[in-house]
């Protein structure tokens, strides 16, 4: 399998697992060809200007956008039996994690992933990767002088947690599938993407009524 880590802010990331098929050893059914098929079709219809096909996938990703997108993230973990980690620990195999060196340091890597994937990162079976394409992502402004930034729980508490900021905006998704040659990540990003942006939203929202409150009861003691 392999990893793409893709911060969506300054301060959040989305990370999907890619599995690897490897090419059977018998041919494969139709059914199971086509639920192959199924990501790159939809990901295609995504691109349509109209008609029933935009129609479709409109209405579809509506519903889905709803699910917290850690949590559909997640799905695309297979699941870690205790076989399975046995497995991996005796191929010694590395798993390569796809990241934008120029927008995430190499060293916060493990960090960002021990939040989905501890046991990949306690057992050493990642090799981070930062390639053009992931690169080029993130390379057009305004992201020059942005940075993702690794927060822990105890800045947030003591308040000095940097400001959070949109490393992707509305339609990445559609260059982040093109780039990276991956359309099942198409939705992933589109839905992360929405998610952040309305919730970066919601705060400013309530830094903004907390000024005004606080100029409020300072004009009133002010009487």
């Amino acid at each position: 399998m392999r990893l793409f880590l893709l911060p969506i802010s300054t301060r959040r990331a989305l990370i999907y697992c890619q599995s690897l098929h490897q090419k059977p050893t018998t041919e494969l059914s139709l059914v199971q060809k086509t639920i192959n098929k199924v990501p790159e079709t939809w990901a295609k219809w995504e691109t349509a200007e109209s008609g029933w096909k935009k129609a479709l996938t409109r209405y579809g990703n509506e519903g889905l956008r709803r699910i917290p997108y850690q949590e559909w993230a997640l799905k695309s973990f297979p699941p870690l039996t205790d076989e399975l980690q046995a497995e991996e620990l005796s191929k010694n195999q590395k798993f390569d994690v796809v990241f934008p060196e120029n927008i995430v340091q190499k060293e916060d890597v493990p960090k960002i992933m021990r939040r989905l994937a501890d046991f990949l990162v306690d057992s050493r079976l990642f090799r981070p990767v930062s390639t053009p394409p992931m690169e080029s992502i993130y390379s057009t402004p305004p992201n020059f002088s942005k940075r993702f930034t690794f927060v822990t729980r105890s800045q947030v508490l003591e308040g000095v947690d940097p400001e959070e900021s949109m490393l992707l905006q509305p339609g990445a998704h559609k260059l982040v599938a093109k780039n990276l040659e991956v359309p099942e990540l198409a939705a992933e990003v589109e839905r992360a993407v929405r998610q952040v942006k309305q919730s970066l939203q919601r705060q400013q929202e309530q830094e903004r009524q907390l000024i005004d409150a606080r100029e409020k009861q300072n004009n009133s003691t002010r009487k």
